[in-house]
C-alpha cells in the first residue's frame, strides 16, 4: 500500500502510524504461478538466507533464478538467486514502483509515474522500452499481449503490449473515482481487482478488452484499510484483507459470490500466494502461515515464520522456496518446511544445507560431530622445554580437516594423521602452569567436534653448586689477579 492513500484517507491512523513508529499498510505483490501437485509432511520453515539493499524491500517478482525486488526509494533491484543461502546483486531500475511482472526478458512495472515496460535481458543494466505516463499506476497483471493495469482514483486501463517500445491503450473499467486497484488477477477473461479504496473485490469480464464489463461486486466490512492481494485458483478466490484476514470466496457465479471462510493469522494479511492447494499467506504483524486449503472452507495451519525485526510486507512461491518482503530486513529467502520422503527433514534444507536427496529416505543429512579421543598427552602430566608429543583417535568416515590450539588461543595448528608433536614455538611462548591443549575434527557438512587435555608446562632450574657463591669466586680471581701484577711490577 501507499503512505500518501492512508494520509488521505485514514487520517488518524497515520499520525498513529507516525507516533508508533509502525507504517500500517504495507504494498503488497502480484502472485501468478501454479506448480505441480506434491504430497508428503511439513516441518517448520527456516531461512535459508537473505538481501538487503538500502531500504525496504516490499514487492516480489521471482524468474527462474532472478528475483526483481521493489526496494523504497531505489526502485526495482535485480537479484541472482541461484543460491538461495548467498543472493547475489546483479543490478537496478531506478523507477520506485510499486507492482512487478516479468516474461522472459521484459518487466513491467507500476509506478506513481505510469505504466513502464523494461527491457531486463541484461540484468546489470536494464533500459526502458517504452511507457504511458498518463495515470498513477498499482495494480497489475499480463496476460498475452495485454497489460491489465490499476490506476490510482480512476479504475482498471488495459493496454496492448504486443509492440513493447508502444503500449497502445485498449480500454478500460471506471466507476466513480474513489478507488483504488491495488492488486489485480486475470484468469479466464475475468479480471478480479482489490479494490482497496472501495473496500470490495471487484469482477470484470474482460472477454472484450475494448469493453470490460462489471460481471459482480464482493461488498463486505473493513476497519483498518482494504483487499490489498487476490489470488484465484478454479473458482475460489483467496482475498488479503489486512486486518480482516484472508478471504476464502466462492466465484463460480461472479454476480452473487459466497464467502466460505475468513483465516485470521493474528494481524493484518498483506499477501497471498496459492499453489497446489497449500496458500501461503505474509501478515505484516506476524510473518507468514502456511495453510492446507484443499478444503477452502475450512483451511488446516501448516506452519509459520517470524522475524520480529521487520514486517512481511509481500509474498511469492517458486522454486519450492518462499521469498518474502520484509522491509528493512530485505528479501527473506525461506524453505517453507516441505518434507518429501517423510524422513524428518524439509527438502530444501537436504538441498542446500545438507546436500542430501530430499526423495530418499535413507538420505539422513549428517549432523553428528567427529567424536576425538586423546591417547596422549594424558592430562596433568609435566612437560619441560620441549613440546610434548601427542597421539589421538578420531571416529569419522567424512573427515574434512584437523588442528588444535593451545591455551584457547586464537592461532589454529593445522594437522595431518593422528599423531605428531605439538609446535615448539607455540609451546616456547606460552608461560609455564596448567595449559590446555584442545584438538578440534570437521567433517564434511561443516560439523565440528572437539577434545581438550590439560597438561603442566614446568622448566626446572639448574641446582646450585654446595657452598658455591658466584660472587665471592669473582673476588677471589680478582685478588689473585691483583696479587700477581704487583709482584709483578716489584720486579721492575
Amino acid at each position: 500500500m501507499k503512505t500518501s492513500k492512508i494520509t488521505s484517507i485514514f487520517l488518524p491512523l497515520f499520525f498513529f502510524q507516525i507516533i508508533i513508529g509502525v507504517n500500517l499498510f504495507p504494498l503488497v505483490n502480484n502472485d501468478l504461478t501454479n506448480l505441480p501437485v506434491i504430497s508428503g509432511n511439513w516441518e517448520s520453515p527456516v531461512e535459508l538466507g537473505s538481501f538487503t539493499y538500502s531500504d525496504n524491500v516490499r514487492n516480489t517478482f521471482i524468474l527462474n533464478d532472478t528475483a526483481f525486488i521493489l526496494v523504497d526509494v531505489y526502485g526495482m533491484v535485480i537479484v541472482d538467486i541461484s543460491n538461495p543461502l548467498n543472493p547475489q546483486y546483479l543490478g537496478r531500475y531506478a523507477e520506485y514502483s510499486k507492482n512487478v511482472q516479468v516474461i522472459d526478458d521484459i518487466a513491467y512495472l507500476t509506478s506513481g509515474n505510469g505504466f513502464f515496460i523494461v527491457n531486463v535481458s541484461v540484468p546489470s543494466s536494464p533500459s526502458l522500452l517504452g511507457e504511458n505516463n498518463t495515470f498513477d499506476c498499482d495494480g497489475l497483471y499480463v496476460d498475452g499481449d495485454l497489460a491489465f493495469v490499476g490506476c490510482r482514483y480512476y479504475g482498471m486501463v488495459i493496454f496492448n503490449i504486443s509492440n513493447p517500445t508502444m503500449p497502445d491503450f485498449v480500454g478500460e473499467y471506471v466507476n466513480g473515482s474513489n478507488q483504488d486497484y491495488d492488486d489485480i488477477f486475470v484468469a479466464n477473461n475475468t479480471a478480479y481487482i482489490a479494490d482497496y479504496q472501495g473496500g470490495n473485490l471487484k469482477i470484470i469480464n474482460v472477454t472484450d478488452p475494448y469493453n470490460p464489463e462489471i460481471h459482480g461486486i464482493y461488498d463486505y466490512d473493513t476497519v483498518e484499510g482494504g483487499p490489498n492481494d487476490v489470488f484465484v485458483v478454479d473458482d475460489i478466490c483467496y482475498l488479503s484483507d489486512y486486518d480482516g484476514g484472508l478471504k476464502i470466496i466462492n466465484v463460480s457465479d461472479p454476480e452473487s459470490v459466497v464467502t466460505l471462510t475468513t483465516y485470521n493469522s493474528g494481524g493484518w494479511v498483506s499477501g497471498v500466494f496459492v499453489s497446489d492447494n497449500i496458500a501461503y499467506v505474509s501478515d505484516y504483524l506476524t510473518g507468514i502461515r502456511i495453510l492446507n486449503v484443499s478444503s477452502p472452507s475450512s483451511p488446516v495451519l501448516l506452519g509459520s515464520f517470524y522475524d520480529p525485526s521487520e514486517n512481511a510486507y509481500s509474498i511469492f512461491f517458486a522454486n519450492s522456496i518462499l521469498y518474502v518482503g520484509w522491509g528493512m530486513e530485505g528479501l527473506k529467502i525461506i524453505d517453507p518446511g516441505y518434507d518429501s520422503d517423510e524422513d524428518g527433514w524439509s527438502d530444501q534444507v537436504e538441498i542446500y544445507l545438507h546436500q542430501t536427496d530430499p526423495d530418499d529416505p535413507n538420505s539422513f543429512p549428517d549432523v553428528i560431530a567427529p567424536v576425538i579421543t586423546i591417547i596422549s598427552p594424558q592430562p596433568s602430566t609435566s612437560y619441560g622445554i620441549d613440546a610434548p608429543d601427542f597421539n589421538i583417535s578420531i571416529i569419522e568416515s567424512d573427515l574434512d580437516a584437523t588442528w588444535y590450539t593451545i591455551q584457547g588461543g586464537l592461532f589454529e595448528y593445522q594437522f595431518t594423521g593422528l599423531n605428531g608433536t605439538i609446535d615448539q614455538e607455540g609451546w616456547d611462548v606460552t608461560p609455564e602452569g596448567e595449559i590446555s591443549i584442545t584438538f578440534y575434527a570437521e567433517d564434511g557438512a561443516g560439523n565440528i567436534g572437539s577434545e581438550s587435555v590439560v597438561v603442566i608446562k614446568s622448566i626446572p632450574t639448574q641446582p646450585e653448586i654446595p657452598g658455591y657463591n658466584i660472587y665471592l669466586f669473582l673476588l677471589g680471581i680478582l685478588s689473585v689477579a691483583i696479587i700477581l701484577l704487583v709482584k709483578k711490577m716489584k720486579k721492575f
